[in-house]
């Protein structure tokens, strides 16, 4: 999935990005300490720049919340009602 995006997004550093997390989380070997700074340089520049424009508290929150990246956790879907009903029917031993 990690190259899938890399190829949609289509900069050669994405995909350089993808790759190099590939082999970090993947291979033995793993990465070498310069591509590890590499990797790491535009994250710490993008919490830098959050919590320049952030107050104490916003900054706490953000330290401990994916949300604060832009990443939702996805709610699992609710049953729709016919499928609740149909379910509530079968454990009563009666049919839908």
């Amino acid at each position: 999935q990690r190259n899938d995006i890399a190829r949609a997004i289509g900069s050669a550093s994405t995909r350089w990005a993808a790759v190099t997390l590939t082999k970090a989380v993947f291979s033995a070997p793993g990465v070498t300490d310069r591509e590890a700074t590499l990797i790491w340089q535009p994250v710490d520049a993008d919490r830098a720049q959050r919590a320049a424009s952030q107050n104490a508290w916003q900054r706490l929150r953000a330290r401990y919340s994916l949300a604060s990246y832009g990443v939702a956790l996805v709610k699992p879907r609710e049953r729709r009602a016919e499928s609740a009903g149909a379910a509530h029917h079968e454990h009563e031993g009666a049919t839908p």
